[in-house]
């Protein structure tokens, strides 16, 4: 029986709360409990992405976002049981529970099964983008000597991290554009530790022509629906699902986009339209969705790409509206999302992986 407080909140606590505690946790998943551990729900990042699409609030208690029909097992169920449930239901986790309900283990797919991957689906086979031709400012002076992409992050290069993620979704087919210090990103890749475990094919960006005047070098390989990917993000989520809500809302373009908190260090004044004070909130904290550099793309995406401009994301996602097309959001937490290209971010990221590696 392992220790169930980390993953234990009350009904009362606020989605939010909840999303920090799924952060922390490193389990994928709460259970809403009671007085006596008297089981109530399960609440999961998908349930929180749920509420949020559907423009709950973060201030909602989970008691109201929370699977309140969950699986569950009785003390004392055979493992076959167990197994057959997870199986069939593909679920990484159950709950035991007594008689009364309340309460007593959590069973992850691990301690059935032995394979600590979970439930897999199968293999995606989407191309990936990856955006690696742009000098990591941002980083410098690393990026003098080396190109952001191949920055280490714990014991690999960064892009590598970013491709090892996606493989283990059955996505092996990677487009990586390039341009600064384009040789040492294709001689690391030659090398023999990392020859013939990807597909990689490059594409030599003459100029700077932004993100995507970058795709539109790609336009005639692209088919279907693709990933795209900047090499200084790591996102940790379901790419199968992400890949399943992008089809299922008929996207030209889904953006994945983190919930951030951010706390204004200073007091935020409001004005009356003659110039008199509203209100004086003192260092207010805003919950926003930013943009993580991570999105899926379908192949309708290339009517729209530029002849010759130079074009960013923002101006095809501007496009693709404009001509009717969808765009989506997908979010995901504040935790499941880095963002390595400055070094605060770089410097935090490298102790959580050594406090938690393999997370």
């Amino acid at each position: 029986m392992k220790d169930l407080k980390p993953l234990l909140v009350p009904p009362t606590a606020t989605v939010k709360e909840a999303m920090a505690r799924l952060d922390q946790s490193h389990e994928q998943i709460l259970l809403v409990a009671g007085k006596g551990r008297a089981l109530i729900g399960t609440l999961t990042d998908g349930d929180i992405r749920r509420h949020i699409l559907a423009e709950g609030d973060l201030k909602d208690p989970v008691s109201i976002v929370c699977n309140k029909n969950p699986r569950t097992v009785e003390a004392g169920a055979p493992a076959s049981q167990v197994r057959q449930l997870m199986l069939e239901k593909r679920i990484r986790q159950v709950p035991v529970v007594d008689a009364r309900r309340c309460v007593i283990d959590v069973l992850r797919w691990e301690d059935i099964l032995g394979n600590g991957s979970g439930p897999k689906g199968d293999p995606l086979g989407v191309p990936v983008v990856i955006m690696a031709g742009g000098k990591g400012m941002r980083l410098d002076p690393f990026t003098r000597i080396l190109p952001k992409p191949l920055i280490p992050m714990d014991d690999k290069p960064l892009v590598q991290n970013i491709m090892d993620r996606f493989r283990d979704f059955g996505c092996t087919r990677f487009y990586m554009t390039v341009n600064y210090k384009a040789q040492m990103i294709r001689s690391y890749f030659d090398g023999d530790e990392t020859r013939g475990l990807y597909d990689i094919h490059y594409v030599h960006e003459k100029e700077e022509t932004g993100t995507a005047g970058s795709l539109a070098l790609l336009a005639p390989k692209l088919r279907g629906d693709f990933f795209l990917s900047n090499c200084d993000v790591v996102v940790k989520a379901d790419y199968a699902d992400m890949l399943k809500f992008h089809r299922e809302k008929g996207n030209v373009i889904t953006i994945v986009a983190s919930m951030q908190s951010v706390r204004v260090p200073y007091g935020v004044i409001e004005l009356e339209k003659d110039g008199g004070l509203k209100q004086l909130r003192e260092k207010p904290e805003y919950d926003l969705l930013a943009n993580t550099g991570f999105y899926l793309l379908s192949e309708k995406v290339k009517r729209h790409f530029p002849k010759k401009t130079a074009f960013d994301m923002p101006h095809l996602i501007a496009a693709v509206r404009a001509g009717g097309g969808a765009v989506g959001v997908y979010p995901v937490s504040q935790g499941a999302w880095n963002d390595v290209g400055q070094w605060a971010e770089y410097f935090r990221n490298m102790v959580a992986a050594k406090t938690h590696p393999g997370t």
